[in-house]
């Protein structure tokens, strides 16, 4: 029995350029989805390594935002370059959640 050969795995810089591509297949397009949610994966358990715990589904969500909205776009929404680092997302991510709950509490009547 032939073994099958193993998919190409890329990398997202190795497709930035591709996106930018008016004319590209539907097909080509599902895969850039797939490539980009596997970077996206690997980027993630890259950072609950990096914490040394799993990622709640709330800090994912809240982490994913922080990605799209700090990761610098052209006028047309396509990324400029790759992605905001994870880890720095994270530190933006928790500086936010502590500001809130700095909000929270000062609205506190304590008697």
């Amino acid at each position: 029995m032939k073994k099958r050969k193993q998919p190409e795995k890329h990398k997202f810089p190795d497709i930035l350029l591709k996106k930018h591509v008016d004319n590209i297949s539907p097909y080509q397009e599902d895969i850039l989805v797939i490539v980009y949610q596997e970077e996206i994966e690997e980027r993630l358990e890259a950072l609950s390594e990096f914490l040394g715990r799993e990622i709640t589904s709330k800090e994912r969500r809240g982490l994913l935002d922080i990605v799209g909205e700090y990761t610098p776009r052209d006028k047309e929404g396509n990324f400029l370059v790759d992605y905001l680092p994870f880890e720095y997302a994270w530190t933006i991510y928790e500086a936010k959640k502590n500001e809130k709950l700095d909000e929270f509490l000062g609205g506190l009547e304590i008697k």
